[in-house]
């Protein structure tokens, strides 16, 4: 049981550090500029909601631009949501 507690204390540590690494990444981007949601194309449609999105959006993330822009997007959002929920 003792085994667990230390595992789980190492857990939240490991959790405190990536937290803040993550913060001081956003702070970082912020302070450039760069951490903004840039818009997305028009032609991506978000959320996905049929199997034939799905198919849309492969075909339009064989654009490198819209790719990289939509990436993007997903890791200042995902960045966002862990500092948040954090």
């Amino acid at each position: 049981m003792l085994k667990v507690f230390s595992s789980l204390e190492e857990i939240k540590h490991t959790q405190k550090v990536h937290t803040t690494m993550l913060q001081s990444i956003t702070n970082r981007q912020q302070a450039s500029g760069e951490a903004t949601v840039t818009e997305l194309p028009e032609t991506l449609k978000l959320p996905l909601t049929t199997a034939q999105d799905m198919t849309d959006l492969q075909e339009k993330l064989n654009d490198a631009d819209t790719k990289k822009r939509l990436v993007r997007n997903l890791i200042i959002i995902t960045i966002q949501l862990i500092i948040q929920y954090s």
